[in-house]
């Protein structure tokens, strides 16, 4: 994977990622990591996103939304509170009712491309409003 720090201006760095699969948190812990982030977080289920939460503080997280037989809302309905913008990183083409109150939400449809998930990440540390994908 190429170094890309060079072209974010500002850095997000402290990264929570939710995901059960560990093959797409690999992912996005390297795109994140290649970015310039300095601490990233992978959990597979709330209760270890709960935990990360309680312990850290982030500027930033990526959530998948299904995550097996859970889904990631309750760690959302968290951030919101709290004030931690994130990502929503989704496989799914229905989403759940429940995300349709998350209206400002952005979310990136998967699969997505390296320089996607990235472009994302870099409108937010800008401070540019996450739009939805």
């Amino acid at each position: 994977m190429a170094d890309v720090s060079s072209s974010v201006e500002t850095l997000v760095k402290s990264v929570l990622i939710l995901e059960d699969s560990p093959i797409i948190a690999l992912d996005m812990e390297q795109i994140v990591f290649d970015m310039g982030a300095d601490f990233v977080w992978s959990c597979r289920t709330c209760e270890e996103a709960f935990a990360a939460l309680a312990s850290n503080e982030f500027q930033f997280a990526l959530l998948d939304i299904h995550l097996g037989s859970q889904n990631s809302l309750p760690v959302a309905a968290h951030l919101v509170r709290s004030k931690t913008p994130f990502l929503f990183v989704t496989g799914s083409s229905s989403l759940a009712g429940e995300v349709l109150e998350l209206p400002d939400v952005p979310r990136l449809s998967k699969p997505f491309v390296q320089r996607q998930l990235m472009d994302a990440i870099t409108e937010f540390s800008r401070g540019t409003r996450l739009k939805a994908a």
